[in-house]
């Protein structure tokens, strides 16, 4: 799975002012009908605890996390289980050099409360 940093410009409380890291501390689904699996994939860098988001480094807005898909199994030709919608987050730290606390805090809520959960899709029947 690969994971963007959109927090969007600079106008957006959720955007990465320059000089500003969140570093990933780990990563989860919502539902045990996925696991993030450990290190990541083909395809970029890996979205483990240690990544580094920056505004000031493009190649630091992308990483790949790795999940597997541990739900029902359907059969071919079988009945589709209805199952809950199901979302991988991040979590993290933000540091903020050259910021009082108040103005790094507020930074953190605006990331926090905007909703950049990624949806998950089980597999098709077959795949």
């Amino acid at each position: 799975m690969v994971v963007n940093y959109l927090g969007g410009d600079a106008t957006e409380s959720s955007a990465i002012p320059s000089g500003v890291t969140i570093t990933v501390t780990g990563a989860s689904t919502s539902s045990d009908l996925w696991d993030v699996q450990e290190g990541g994939c083909s395809g970029g860098k890996p979205c483990v605890p240690g990544f580094v988001f920056t505004a000031d480094n493009e190649d630091a807005a992308v990483c790949v996390v790795a999940v597997s898909y541990v739900g029902s199994d359907v059969p071919e030709g079988g009945d589709v289980v209805e199952e809950p919608d199901s979302t991988l987050s991040l979590d993290g730290r933000v540091e903020c050099p050259g910021m009082s606390k108040a103005e790094c805090d507020e930074l953190a809520v605006g990331i926090e409360t905007d909703d950049q959960d990624i949806p998950l899709d089980p597999p098709e029947p077959g795949e």
